[in-house]
């Protein structure tokens, strides 16, 4: 005589556990995305604070190499050593920073001040923090994800 058994779990755990894994993932994989997103705008911001750096210093270099004698070269477009310097370090600087996409190179300001023998030249975008490359992430109770400067410049000084 056959006897005839119903299956029947041997673990009543892993019925009440059916979705767990679906909701941990979920919820590990949106703190996984964060963190990852963060790094990621926080690099493409470090790269942007970079690149002014060597913009302001590339700026005061070429500054070095107006000629105080002819400052123009018999070209006759700036009025003077001091306009011709501010003139060189300003499109030395922009022609640096010629890689950012159109909508950030209108943003940028170069602002080169001649006090005496020295030239202090800064690149600067104001309002970074509001219309950023990569936007934040605002997420509830913590506000925007990553914070991001309200400015992002860079200065350089040059002795002439």
């Amino acid at each position: 005589m056959a006897v005839l058994r119903t299956t029947r779990p041997r673990n009543r755990t892993k019925l009440l556990q059916s979705g767990a894994v679906a909701i941990e993932f979920a919820l590990l994989f949106a703190l996984a995305f964060a963190l990852f997103y963060g790094a990621v705008v926080y690099a493409v911001t470090f790269l942007l604070s970079q690149s002014f750096e060597s913009a302001a210093a590339e700026g005061t270099r070429a500054a070095v190499s107006v000629d105080r004698d002819n400052p123009d070269n018999g070209a006759g477009n700036c009025s003077g050593y001091a306009d011709c310097v501010s003139q060189e370090a300003t499109n030395a600087a922009l022609e640096r920073l010629a890689f950012l996409p159109a909508n950030m190179r209108e943003r940028v300001e170069v602002e080169p001040q001649l006090n005496g023998e020295t030239l202090e030249l800064l690149v600067i975008i104001r309002d970074y923090g509001a219309a950023p490359p990569l936007p934040p992430i605002p997420l509830p109770g913590l506000g925007s994800i990553p914070p991001l400067p309200d400015n992002l410049s860079a200065v350089s000084r040059i002795r002439l």
